[in-house]
């Protein structure tokens, strides 16, 4: 009998994704069967043309941590404990990790933010997800996970040693505004649209390392 975590999964998998393009030629080649990914690294260095951070972050591939009264250090030799004004950081392999972005929505606030041009319905994302590893290389590593948002004074607990966690986790700044209703997209076998948005930056990643 399959356990509740996998029919939850299954359900979460039913719903439609979205693939984002600020180039209409982008998305005919993705709806052409071309999947595009870049590295972790670039999103980090990535420098957007607004001040506010839309696509590139600083802190990719980067989980931190920093409470607001700062790390607790307990001297056991000396029976002391005192806050240090400091905090942790841990990191993946940027360069490394090579990752694809997909959405669960689209909003009106977005499209403004993205300047995207079209978008892509995935209809089926567990079957776009099955073709996608059956492309891969022999031998690379990968994973298929939705994003996680955190504060960060957040305690990281088992996300830190973990490269696929602290790819899949970011700063809650990057969920984005409230979503409003979809906009109407013109029908298709793969759906596309002349406007778009999203509902948070990016809520799932696939991704192979190395």
């Amino acid at each position: 009998m399959p356990s509740p975590m996998r029919k939850s999964r299954r359900a979460f998998m039913k719903h439609s994704r979205y693939k984002y393009f600020s180039n209409t030629d982008y998305a005919r080649r993705f709806m052409a069967g071309s999947v595009y990914h870049q590295t972790l690294a670039w999103f980090r260095d990535y420098e957007d043309a607004a001040a506010k951070q839309v696509i590139g972050d600083e802190f990719e591939s980067t989980r931190i941590y920093r409470p607001g009264d700062g790390l607790q250090v307990n001297n056991l030799t000396q029976g002391t404990s005192f806050p240090l004004q400091m905090g942790f950081e841990s990191s993946a392999r940027a360069g490394e990790i090579y990752v694809f972005c997909m959405s669960l929505g689209l909003t009106d606030d977005l499209i403004r933010e993205f300047k995207a041009t079209a978008v892509v319905e995935i209809l089926k994302p567990a079957s776009f997800i099955n073709r996608w590893l059956a492309a891969l290389p022999d031998g690379a590593k990968h994973f298929a996970k939705r994003v996680d948002y955190y504060r960060p004074e957040d305690v990281p607990g088992t996300v830190w040693p973990q490269p696929h966690l602290i790819a899949t986790t970011k700063l809650k700044r990057f969920t984005g505004p409230a979503s409003r209703p979809p906009a109407p997209l013109n029908s298709g076998r793969r759906r596309s649209s002349s406007s778009t948005g999203r509902r948070g930056r990016c809520r799932s990643r696939t991704s192979t390392i190395g």
